[in-house]
């Protein structure tokens, strides 16, 4: 356990260290603002290790089919999201792949609630 703790601070420390030194190597950059720095280091760092926390914990309530299935929400959800924000329509490869995952998804929890259904009776 003291093992993995240290190795995310060398993993930290190092990034840090390789962050500063690109700054040398790169010509005619403009300094990132310090308030932007920070928004990346919480959203880095507070919001996905909460999401992965909470993901982690939600792992132990569901079978590994349906984890998986919560998975793939993300890539159904990420053109939904840059539509709403963004006003950016999705390829139409897009939406096949979307479709896919929906009828899948619609699919296992169709024949999930149906097996329930029988085991019941």
């Amino acid at each position: 356990m003291n093992n993995n703790k240290n190795n995310g601070y060398l993993l930290i420390i190092s990034a840090v260290i390789l962050w500063s030194l690109s700054g040398l190597l790169v010509k005619n950059v403009t300094a990132t603002p310090f308030w932007e720095i920070i928004l990346l280091l919480f959203s880095g760092i507070v919001i996905s290790g909460i999401s992965y926390a909470l993901y982690g914990s939600g792992l132990r309530q569901v079978t590994m089919e349906r984890a998986l299935i919560i998975c793939l929400a993300e890539p159904i959800l990420n053109p939904i999201w840059v539509y709403l924000g963004n006003g950016e329509v999705p390829s139409m490869t897009t939406v096949i792949g979307v479709s896919f995952i929906l009828l899948g998804t619609i699919t296992d929890i169709l024949f999930t609630s149906r097996a329930k259904k029988t085991e019941q009776n």
